[in-house]
């Protein structure tokens, strides 16, 4: 399955005729008929046929005629079961996510997000040094009565000393 080759397109081509001849069809939409012979196989199928092979959907009618004479005349169905169908189309889908990324406009929206995530920072920071400050301030306050009290003491004692001297 890694070494497939096989991409998702946009627009697939479902029917399209193959380098040996072969009619591939790789869709549902369409009833298949082998000359007069209804094809009952569900796609993806190739068909190898020397008569005409007629697709049809609602109105719509595509017509196949042989380009060349085949020696057997045989319907062959994929060798790939759902699972694996289903992977080549899943791995298609996301290597078509991939190659669609806009690496920018991501970029873009990167940077709105971590501008918006920033902007707040500066005023909560300012906001943190304002309160930061005014606490400062209060114990420096609360630190100058302790040392005035202090300072009054001291001072009463000396006065005291000069007067027993």
């Amino acid at each position: 399955m890694w070494q497939c080759k096989f991409t998702a397109d946009v627009n697939p081509v479902h029917i399209q005729r193959i380098n040996d001849d072969g009619i591939l069809i790789s869709t549902t939409d369409f009833g298949i008929a082998d000359g007069a012979k209804i094809v009952y196989a569900t796609p993806p199928i190739v068909i190898y046929s020397n008569q005409i092979v007629t697709l049809t959907k609602d109105s719509e009618e595509i017509k196949f005629p042989p380009r060349v004479t085949f020696p057997t005349q045989k319907v062959v169905q994929s060798l790939l079961s759902t699972v694996q169908q289903t992977l080549v189309g899943t791995r298609g889908m996301i290597s078509d996510f991939w190659s669609n990324i806009d690496y920018e406009a991501y970029a873009n929206y990167f940077a709105w997000a971590l501008q918006l995530i920033t902007f707040p920072l500066p005023f909560i920071g300012l906001i943190l040094t304002c309160r930061h400050r005014k606490l400062i301030n209060k114990a420096r306050k609360k630190l100058a009565k302790q040392d005035a009290r202090k300072g009054r003491t001291t001072q009463n004692e000396m006065l005291l000393q000069r007067l027993d001297m």
